[in-house]
């Protein structure tokens, strides 16, 4: 989705004391709210087709002065933002109903307000991360696609938070430096994906990972107590794992994250275009039958290696296939329960087809198989 973004002209006061005059930019919306705690400012957007972007300029006339903020938290029909800091005591002359402008631009000096560029890259206990600012798009299998699957379906409109995500998928090194163990059936090359792993496998990988990042790890795990939302009557360990909400340390993408990350701004079939190609992809026609070394195929448009092809990657959610026709609009989580993990991407085994953006596939949580490994995210968008 495009930003719309236009410049707004300040004509400087002459010395003969006239005042300033102002071309206002194109309305982003309105002030709906204000949080005197956190001196957060509500904006519902002009138009709710058209969310409020992060990193999008915006403005309030106070008294002639235009009062810049800074987007915090972009939403569907409202986004949450503060005063640039150089405004700060403007915040008691804003009132509800105060419109909302574009501004001219970027951020300014991103360094002082710690927000990043989508696609800026940072290294958190070993992992190269990839920042992906969120935003809204169509999230399934498109009409046109002739492969599309009635779990593709329907189409509908998603809009996510800021998250990092990691730049290649878990490899076998990393994966054996942090759990000391490397349980891959492909061993022997320290820079091809971890496989072999199962969904429990890369939730506690992802716990070990932020307490060495000096993180507070995000699942809370009980082994002795028997998940009452997992169905599946093959998993004998239905380990209950829940997310701690106040949690900032590593986990598994959502599969709405996982696809957003995948297409980039993309909406072909495939985020290369209509067609499966191997110069992205590891899979039947060029992987002889094993994985490959991360990053030796060209990333997407978003800076992210292997997105599709070599191993499958494990999702946080569960699977349902009528889960796209409820699904929240707003950072989804997936359903409460079912029997199966999500897996997305497809693998070295796999044919073209499901190498496509929106494929989904699933599978036991206690299931490890030599096609299946994982990346990870952070949330929130801060340097």
């Amino acid at each position: 989705m495009k930003k719309i973004l236009a410049a707004f002209v300040i004509l400087a006061a002459a010395a003969s004391g006239l005042s300033a005059a102002v071309t206002h930019g194109k309305t982003a919306g309105t002030v709906a709210q204000k949080n005197e705690v956190k001196k957060e400012i509500v904006i519902r957007c002009a138009d709710k087709d058209v969310p409020i972007l992060l990193g999008s300029r915006l403005y309030i006339m106070v008294d002639s002065t235009p009062v810049s903020l800074d987007v915090t938290f972009p939403m569907m029909a409202s986004a949450t933002c503060r005063l640039t800091p150089k405004y700060a005591s403007y915040f008691k002359q804003i009132n509800g109903g105060m419109t909302v402008y574009y501004g001219s631009g970027p951020v300014e000096n991103p360094e002082k307000t710690g927000m990043t560029r989508s696609g800026e890259m940072k290294t958190a206990a070993g992992i190269e991360l990839v920042s992906l600012l969120g935003g809204t798009f169509m999230m399934g299998g498109r009409d046109e696609d002739e492969n599309a699957q009635i779990n593709e379906k329907p189409v509908h409109r998603i809009t996510l938070s800021p998250f990092w995500m990691s730049r290649t998928e878990i490899t076998q090194g990393v994966f054996e430096t942090v759990m000391g163990k490397n349980p891959s059936s492909f061993a022997g090359n320290k820079n091809r994906p971890a496989d072999s792993v199962s969904w429990y496998d890369a939730v506690e990988f992802c716990n070990a990972l932020s307490i060495k990042a000096g993180l507070k790890p995000v699942y809370i795990i009980s082994k002795s107590r028997k998940d009452p939302q997992n169905t599946n009557p093959s998993d004998t360990l239905k380990w209950t794992i829940t997310v701690s909400a106040n949690a900032d340390g590593f986990r598994l993408p959502t599969e709405a994250e996982w696809e957003f990350a995948c297409r980039a701004g993309t909406e072909s079939p495939y985020f290369n275009g209509q067609k499966a190609d191997k110069d992205y992809s590891w899979f039947e026609k060029n992987a002889d039958d094993a994985t490959h070394d991360v990053a030796k195929k060209k990333a997407n448009p978003a800076g992210l290696f292997d997105m599709t092809g070599n191993v499958w990657e494990w999702c946080q959610d569960w699977h349902d296939e009528s889960y796209y026709r409820v699904s929240a609009e707003l950072n989804p989580a997936g359903p409460a329960s079912g029997s199966e993990k999500i897996l997305r991407g497809g693998s070295w085994i796999n044919s073209g087809e499901n190498m496509r953006s929106s494929v989904r596939n699933w599978s036991s949580p206690a299931e490890a198989s030599n096609n299946m490994g994982f990346r990870v995210v952070l949330s929130g968008c801060r340097k």
